[in-house]
């Protein structure tokens, strides 16, 4: 019997091992990827930038995101209060410190900012993005 249901176990193992290790491509391999490619394309790609400056004849967009994670903090004595307390009447808890805490936030942000130029003896050629970089907590 266990050598039966670990026949059937095996492959199953090994393909959730094989998940957990595949990874996506780096940060660097993907912006890598869209250097060359015209403003244009990559607006209707990644969306209308939140900022854009024009400066010796080249240009910047810069895509930005920000989330705030609010993470609960744990009762400071536990749900019955320093003393013991428990409940009373009604289902409120009584005691200092009993049942609150303020909770924690954390701002995640990420800037992108990718740098375009156009060929210098063809003014009216598309802008094409040269150089990216990123700066932030949360970007991926």
């Amino acid at each position: 019997m266990h050598r039966l249901s670990a026949l059937f176990l095996a492959p199953a193992l090994l393909a959730a091992a094989g998940c957990a290790t595949t990874q996506g491509p780096e940060r660097a391999e993907r912006m890598g990827a869209l250097m060359g490619r015209t403003e244009l394309s990559l607006v209707r790609e990644l969306g209308v930038p939140d900022a854009t400056a024009e400066a010796e004849g080249r240009r910047i967009l810069r895509w930005s995101s920000a989330t705030l994670e609010v993470v609960p903090e744990p009762y400071p004595w536990g749900p019955f209060g320093p003393w013991g307390y428990g409940y009373g009447r009604g289902g409120y808890a009584y005691g200092y410190g009993a049942g609150w805490a303020a909770p924690r936030t954390y701002r995640r942000w990420c800037d992108m900012e990718l740098e375009f130029e156009r060929a210098e003896d063809a003014p009216e050629a598309p802008w094409r993005a040269v150089s990216w970089r990123t700066r932030g907590n949360d970007c991926r």
